[in-house]
Formats: C-alpha cells, sequence, structure tokens
C-alpha cells in the first residue's frame, strides 16, 4: 500500500507540475504576446507610413529644386535677350560709326555726293533732248 500511494502522489505531482508549467506558459503569453501577425502587420504599416512620409518630402524637395532651377533659366533667357539686344544695338552703331567715316572724306572734297548727281542729271536731259 505503501508503494501505491507513492505511486499515486509522485502522479499526483507530476501532474501538478505539467498544469502548473502550462499555466504559467500561458500567464506568460497574455503578459507579453509573442510577435503574431497582426503585430507584423503593424509594424510593416509603420515603417510603409514612415517611407511614404520621406517620400513626400523628397518630392516636395525636388519640386522646389526644380521651381527655382526653371526660375533660374528664364532669368538667363532673359538677360540673354537684353544681352543679345544691346549686341544688335552696338552693331547698328558701328555700322553708323563706319558710314560717317567713310562720309566724312568725301564731304570734303569738292565733289562730293551732290555734285555728281548734278552731273547725272544734266546728263540724262541732254541723252533725252537727243
Amino acid at each position: 500500500m505503501l508503494r501505491s500511494r507513492t505511486l499515486v502522489f509522485g502522479c499526483f505531482l507530476c501532474v501538478l507540475t505539467f498544469c502548473n508549467g502550462s499555466l504559467t506558459s500561458t500567464h506568460a503569453q497574455t503578459n507579453q504576446p509573442a510577435p503574431t501577425a497582426q503585430t507584423n502587420y503593424d509594424k510593416t504599416l509603420q515603417q510603409l507610413v514612415a517611407e511614404v512620409r520621406e517620400l513626400r518630402l523628397a518630392v516636395q524637395r525636388a519640386t522646389f529644386s526644380h521651381t527655382r532651377i526653371q526660375m533660374l533659366i528664364e532669368r538667363l533667357r532673359l538677360h540673354q535677350s537684353t544681352i543679345d539686344g544691346v549686341g544688335r544695338q552696338l552693331d547698328l552703331v558701328r555700322a553708323q560709326l563706319a558710314d560717317l567715316r567713310n562720309a566724312k572724306p568725301q564731304i570734303g572734297q569738292p565733289h562730293h555726293f551732290g555734285y555728281w548727281e548734278k552731273i547725272f542729271c544734266m546728263l540724262m536731259i541732254t541723252n533725252q533732248e537727243v
């Protein structure tokens, strides 16, 4: 009988230890949940939201930079058109100056353009009379 009591008591202790261990592990699981599909989903979602925010900031920076570059390009075009206009005016003034320099010696000579024009007109008149 002593043996049967010892055997029953030993079995009882084993069952009690097994139940206590499973309760402890169940209790530990409820206090600190193991990473489940839901927590992995939440982490992934948070990472995606952070990535979207970073991408939004990058797009805003790129848009701002693009706008500044476009403004600089238009400003350069405006300056270039101003420079081209001034260059054309400079060419006209140079051409006028060259014409004046060429005309100055003719004005000093006794037979300038008006003289030759009168001679040409007289020749035309005499040719018509003949």
